[in-house]
Parts: C-alpha cells; structure tokens; sequence
C-alpha cells in the first residue's frame, strides 16, 4: 500500500512525524510520502505548487491518502480517489466548524472525529463515513521515565497548553491560587502568568509528567464555559492521551460518555466544576500511592490500545474494508 500524507510540519506536538512513523512500520506498506503544500506556496507561488502536487499524485498513485486536518487544497481530493481511498481526520471538537472542515470531509471516503457529537452534522454535510477515532500517544516518545528528574521539572500541578479566555483561563486563576501550579506553553505572560517553557517536546513532556504529581486537563475544544466543554460527548484532547502514555496522573474535566472510553479512577480522574477540581487536588495531593497507581493504570490502556499505531491500523482497515468490495 502507497500512502499520502497531507499534513504540515507540527513541530511542537510532532504529530505529523507520528503518523509517518507508523505508516512506514506497518507491515501492509510499501511506501510513504508526506505534502506540505502550505511550504510549497511559499517557495513556488499556489499555482506553481499546485501542478507539483498534482503531479506527483498522479506519478505516486497512492492507495490511501490521509489527509491531517483539512490540509489539502479540496480539487486535489479527487485526484487521490482516483487512484485510491481517502481519508480526513479532525482531532479537535470545534463547536461551529468552518465552512471548509464541511467541504473537505463530505468529499473524503473516510472521517475521523475527535468526538461523536458532529457526526450527525457531517453527516447531512454529505460525509459518507464518520466515526470517532482518536489519535494516541508515541510509542517510541510518549513513555514514563524510570529514573527521577531534576528540581526544576517538579511541581504539584503542572498544565501544558495556550491559555485561552473563559473556562481554561478561570480554571488556571482558581488552582494557581489554591496550590504550587506551573505552565508550560506559550502566552502565558499575556494574561499576568509565568510559564516554565514556551515549547513542549516530547522529551520535555516526559520529564513534566515525571516531576508533576497531578497533570491538570481541560478538553475545551471551541467551548467557553464547563457545561458546554462536558457536553461534547466522549471528546478528549490529545493532550489526554500524551500525559496518560507518559505516565503522568490526570485530573481532566467530565465529557459526556466519557467514562466508555477511560474509568475515573482507575485510568484517571475528572472533575464537574471548579470546586470539585480544587478538592480533588486537594485529595490526590494527600494521596501519592493512589495516584500512583491510577497513572499506572492509565499509561498501561494508552500504551496498549491508543497509540498512533493503532490509529493508523484502523485507518488503514477502513481503506482496505472498502477496496475489497470495490467501492472509492
């Protein structure tokens, strides 16, 4: 199997080298090639680049093309259903979606949401095939560290993104004024806080998650308040899924179904509101073995079943569920 890869560079999160990494170990294929057209434009103007990628998919024949988040222009996708499957994921709720994630994902043989509760609108968009399929965590770079970590990484919370105004930016008032809270992303200055580091690799993820007794999650999506944010149903960021591989304990927000995909209290835990974060804390703080052993616990079912190998596997069983039957 020949694989396309529309998707741009991600460097902080590196989820494009991820998906490369497991499309190139899959025993079912036989070549990878990722598109970046956004850079092409750069260097060859949109017309330019526009016959280059024409070009090699017609010289490459892909047998699937996954396209990351609508990075494609969309008259390139029939161009790749000649030739193959196709297939779009979207690994971020977004309440109101724009007009372009409708085009792109109504024209794709496959869609891969972040959460259930948009099938139905792509759906009556013209999408064929939607499903919730999550992206994971790094086998080869989303992993606990054995040995401990310098001072520097330590705290009692940690959380790990941009702030953002609403929920996410009360939530981080109220902890940071509750407990010893550290931030690591970018921006954070512009709201009167200190972050600890602009950007976050996997190498300084996985010393966060050794140094930080409690991973604070928030799976906002485009939500603004927690009552809006818990009804998207079963939506976890990937965030989620990268602290859970790297073995750090999380305390997220409730999403609705969401005890289908991980069990508080055995994979994680949530909260329903700010106070019920704020005595949470409290409780995991007063309680090391117990958190010890749901991060456990939760690194184990990330690592064995979430991964971006599983993913793909799956992606990769769509496409071939529908050439044998003889369907694009």
């Amino acid at each position: 199997m020949r694989v396309l890869l529309f998707s741009k560079p991600k460097r902080t999160t590196q989820a494009t080298e991820h998906l490369l990494t497991a499309f190139r170990r899959h025993p079912d294929v036989t070549a990878v090639r990722l598109v970046n057209h956004k850079r092409r434009e750069r260097f060859f103007t949109t017309w330019g680049a526009g016959r280059q990628i024409a070009s090699q998919i017609r010289r490459f024949r892909p047998d699937l093309t996954l396209i990351n988040n609508r990075d494609i222009r969309p008259e390139w996708i029939e161009l790749c259903r000649q030739h193959g499957v196709t297939s779009c994921v979207y690994h971020e709720m977004v309440p109101e979606p724009p007009e372009a994630q409708f085009t792109v994902g109504s024209a794709v043989d496959f869609l891969y949401l972040a959460g259930v509760n948009q099938i139905e609108d792509f759906t009556r968009a013209g999408a064929t095939r939607v499903r919730m399929l999550m992206r994971g965590c790094s086998r080869d770079n989303h992993y606990p560290l054995t040995e401990p970590v310098e001072e520097k990484w330590h705290s009692d919370v940690s959380f790990i993104g941009k702030p953002r105004r609403g929920i996410r930016n009360e939530l981080i008032e109220a902890v940071a004024a509750h407990c010893n809270l550290r931030l690591w992303g970018e921006e954070w200055h512009l709201f009167g806080f200190r972050s600890e580091m602009n950007r976050v690799r996997a190498p300084e993820y996985r010393k966060i998650c050794a140094g930080s007794k409690i991973m604070l999650g928030l799976n906002c999506g485009g939500g603004r308040t927690l009552e809006e944010i818990m009804s998207f149903s079963k939506y976890t960021s990937n965030r989620t899924r990268l602290t859970m591989g790297c073995g750090g304990f999380v305390l997220t927000n409730y999403n609705d179904g969401l005890e289908e995909v991980f069990t508080p209290g055995v994979h994680l835990d949530l909260y329903r509101s700010i106070d019920d974060c704020m005595e949470k804390i409290d409780y995991y703080l007063a309680n090391p073995e117990e958190r010890a052993r749901i991060a456990k616990q939760g690194c184990e079912l990330v690592r064995s079943s979430m991964t971006f190998d599983h993913f793909v596997a799956e992606v990769i069983k769509d496409a071939q569920s529908l050439e044998s039957v003889g369907r694009r």
